[in-house]
């Protein structure tokens, strides 16, 4: 996972004519809360996802590109969170995670450091 991150990453500062902090990195959101997950081991779930993340956290902020921690807020329970499917997230949840991303992207499309 790691070094394919680290390729996608370095494509995607390409993308950005070589500025990484004009890329904008989330992190991957926890589907073991969903509905999708019932029976499965939850808390194995959120292990891999946290070991994910901090893999690509690491990668990220190494590059000098943004990092968005959406996690925490897909974990949290709230009615209209999910999806009709109970695996991907509702427009609502989408919004709290673009709530999240908007400084850092506003600081990526302005060129701040």
């Amino acid at each position: 996972y790691e070094a394919e991150f680290r390729a996608l990453l370095t494509q995607a500062i390409g993308f950005a004519g070589g500025a990484a902090a004009r890329v904008v990195v989330l992190s991957i959101p926890d589907w073991g809360v969903t509905a999708f997950a019932e029976g499965r081991d939850r808390v194995a779930i959120a292990r891999e996802i946290d070991a994910f993340n901090a893999a690509a956290r690491a990668a990220t902020t190494a590059a000098g590109a943004r990092w968005v921690d959406v996690t925490p807020a897909s974990r949290e329970r709230r009615a209209g969170w999910e999806a009709a499917d109970g695996l991907h997230p509702a427009g609502v949840q989408y919004g709290a995670w673009a709530a999240l991303a908007l400084a850092p992207a506003r600081a990526a499309l302005a060129g701040a450091g």
